[in-house]
């Protein structure tokens, strides 16, 4: 459903609720959802839906965000600024005459997957294993807010992840794992209760504080030594954007969004149990 750049109005709420309430009882169910999860359309165009309530201001803004993220990156940032919001708006490959950007990638020595077994071995040598569920449970959050948010377009995604593993783990303090753990154990409680809009307001607070800890930095920085520069900055900045926009909605359009998508994160739901269970002592 399309929403207005400062929120959803009540109109379009309630086209909404009417929607999802597939029985005309009042009440928005997990059979409802479940029945309105088949007409979802396919990835593809619900990457190009959410494209379009993107601005091309707030591709803008998202790259001022990688500016701030990886300062190394303003000279070329600046200098195609033009081409990569077109590109990102449109959602069309770089040109094949454009500069291979292969000399504009962040500096950064890329370990072998040997020495990234070793990095993380050393770490989880140091945890308890409490604190190696709520990693898991971090992956699978960043996993799922990533793909919901380019609309299941991240083929790259579960490799970017496991090698981003060590340097997420490093931006969790005792503060963040605590605060992720007791979201955690919301999220389940929600579910088991089969309260939809409290699931869905768990994972808005999760996703506030896995974007305070820059979580997604450090998955982004991992993903510029997967494609090219010009895939990795377009891919960015819309992924950044929505994030954006999901924030300046006060949450509004992204709670829209995962009414029926949180339901169906199974292996998001799976990960939060573990970790409630490993924790709850």
């Amino acid at each position: 459903f399309d929403m207005d750049e400062d929120g959803i109005s009540k109109s379009q709420w309630d086209k909404m609720f009417q929607w999802l309430d597939t029985t005309g009882d009042g009440k928005i169910t997990f059979d409802d959802m479940g029945r309105r999860k088949h007409d979802l359309p396919p990835d593809t165009a619900a990457q190009q839906s959410m494209r379009q309530n993107l601005t091309k201001q707030d591709l803008r803004m998202a790259l001022a965000t990688m500016i701030e993220w990886f300062p190394e990156q303003v000279k070329p940032v600046v200098l195609h600024e033009s081409m990569i919001v077109s590109l990102a708006w449109s959602g069309q490959p770089s040109p094949a005459d454009a500069p291979s950007g292969a000399e504009l990638l962040p500096k950064r020595v890329s370990l072998t997957q040997e020495e990234l077994q070793e990095e993380w071995g050393l770490l989880e040598a140091n945890m308890t294993s409490c604190q190696l569920k709520v990693v898991s449970f971090v992956l699978e959050a960043t996993s799922f807010f990533m793909t919901f948010a380019s609309g299941g377009q991240l083929g790259w995604l579960g490799t970017v992840l496991e090698n981003s593993k060590s340097g997420i783990a490093r931006q969790l303090g005792d503060t963040a794992l605590e605060l992720i753990t007791r979201l955690a154990a919301d999220f389940v409680t929600a579910y088991d209760a089969a309260d939809a809009p409290s699931m869905a307001s768990v994972v808005y607070a999760l996703f506030n504080e896995l974007w305070s800890q820059r979580v997604f930095k450090v998955a982004f920085e991992e993903a510029s030594h997967a494609m090219s520069w010009w895939d990795w900055m377009t891919t960015a900045v819309t992924l950044v954007a929505t994030f954006t926009w999901w924030f300046t909605s006060g949450g509004a359009a992204m709670i829209s969004q995962l009414s029926l998508s949180v339901v169906a994160a199974g292996n998001l739901i799976e990960t939060a149990a573990q970790l409630s269970e490993e924790c709850s002592g």
